[in-house]
């Protein structure tokens, strides 16, 4: 008589056939979800890293069994490896825009210096365990190296006196970064408007196989009379310069206020120069109050020249050399006249 033999378990055949779990980083856990000896918990790689300086890259896992190995890779491609089995356990392979730190380094973290551009990508931290498991996990991060301007933003503006109906123009700029920075306008310490902006296009400066950018952005506001109204009795003009959260930098520039020359009910004429001696700085002055000018007149007939100075009060002053020579000779004819009338009555 045949015995029939027993069918397989059924929990068996699901055990078997359980599907691979891939995790996080797209890779297989292999044995992990059937054993649960190894677990790659969590890995930390920073977002942003400044060219220059350095970064830590840290993988935290849990295992029952012995680690064989600690890999991590850049974009796939493995550059450290650390095995807790081997006295020199620490494996360093060579990889373009990768520098180890190697006294600073372990099974748990990476120590990255001298950070480039050639830095920035994806990175995984993989786990191994030894035998008869031979269990995987893995998990990444990525990591995005900027440079940062090497200076703060740069303003220029056309002068730095404005009178109220004065057309402000000034510009903006951030040297030297990527991504290029994002640029921001503030008028006594309150954001500029859209209208108020000239965006210019960045200029793109080759750096290796790379680029790096000078952000530029353009100010144009009509000066007011209450922009003058704080404590300062000056307009504050502000650029910020930022790149995501790790780079912030301002400047910030006072434009005082120039006293304009009330307009003149009669134009000069086609002959005459009107020159601007000077910009007068007084916290105390008016609406009234008026540049101190001076108007170079052509000379007289005797050939002499002069200048008519406008002052404070709107008062022409006679200046004229010519005049003093006039002066002088009806001087001298009033002496002549004077001696010939004493002669005649000593007669």
């Amino acid at each position: 008589m045949c015995r029939i033999k027993r069918p397989v378990p059924i929990l068996l055949w699901v055990a078997l056939l359980w599907p691979v779990d891939y995790g996080e980083g797209g890779e297989a856990e292999g044995m992990a979800y059937l054993t649960h000896s190894l677990q790659v918990e969590q890995v930390v790689v920073p977002t942003y890293g400044i060219s220059g300086n350095h970064a830590i890259l840290s993988c935290f896992y849990s295992s029952t069994s012995s680690i064989y190995s600690v890999s991590w890779y850049k974009n796939g491609l493995e550059f450290y490896s650390y095995l807790p089995s081997l006295n020199d356990p620490i494996r360093i392979y060579p990889l373009e825009g990768i520098h180890v730190d190697v006294t600073r380094s372990n099974s748990e973290s990476v120590h990255l210096q001298n950070l480039s551009l050639a830095t920035t990508g994806r990175y995984r931290c993989e786990v191994s365990s030894e035998a008869p498991v031979f269990a995987t996990d893995s998990k990444y991060g990525d990591l995005l190296v900027i440079v940062v301007p090497t200076s703060p933003p740069n303003i220029q503006t056309q002068k730095y006196r404005y009178a109220p109906g004065e057309i402000l123009e000034a510009n903006c700029s951030s040297e030297n970064s990527k991504p290029g920075a994002n640029l921001t306008w503030y008028i006594n310490q309150r954001p500029a408007t859209p209208d108020m902006l000239i965006p210019y296009q960045s200029i793109n400066i080759p750096l290796g196989f790379d680029y790096i950018h000078t952000s530029r952005l353009g100010l144009r506001y009509k000066i007011k009379r209450e922009d003058f109204e704080n404590d300062e009795k000056v307009i504050s003009i502000k650029c910020a310069a930022s790149i995501f959260n790790v780079y912030y930098k301002t400047v910030e520039h006072a434009i005082r206020r120039s006293r304009r020359r009330s307009p003149s009910s009669q134009a000069p004429s086609s002959d005459t120069k009107i020159f601007q001696l000077e910009d007068i700085d007084d916290e105390n002055e008016s609406e009234n109050d008026i540049d101190r000018v001076a108007t170079e007149s052509e000379g007289e007939a005797d050939g002499g020249g002069g200048f008519f100075n406008l002052n404070t009060n709107g008062n022409r002053g006679f200046l004229s050399s010519s005049v003093s020579i006039y002066v002088f000779r009806y001087q001298y004819l009033t002496i002549i006249v004077a001696i010939l009338y004493i002669t005649f009555l000593s007669f």
